[in-house]
């Protein structure tokens, strides 16, 4: 069982980093994202229940997921920039 799930993981990760173009060394961020992401999607057939519900007794936020390698921008909405 470890086995299968270990193995869906790293093609979860390794198809999102194909998807994305993104660089090798983005592959731990990736499988990070991956078991994020299928903890709070797959749905265990017994408790009809993701396994973030089953452990907290809610449904999970998914309002701030974003598709993984999106172009994105860092920002400082800190009043104080001091020097830059």
């Amino acid at each position: 069982v470890v086995e299968r799930r270990n193995r869906t993981l790293v093609e979860a990760a390794r198809t999102m980093l194909i998807f994305s173009k993104a660089l090798m060394f983005l592959w731990t961020e990736a499988v990070a994202t991956a078991y994020y992401t299928q903890n709070r999607s797959l749905i265990h057939t017994r408790h009809h229940k993701t396994p973030y519900d089953l452990v907290h007794n809610k449904k999970p936020d998914l309002t701030f997921f974003r598709v993984f390698g999106a172009l994105c921008y860092p920002t400082n909405n800190n009043e104080d920039l001091g020097k830059l």
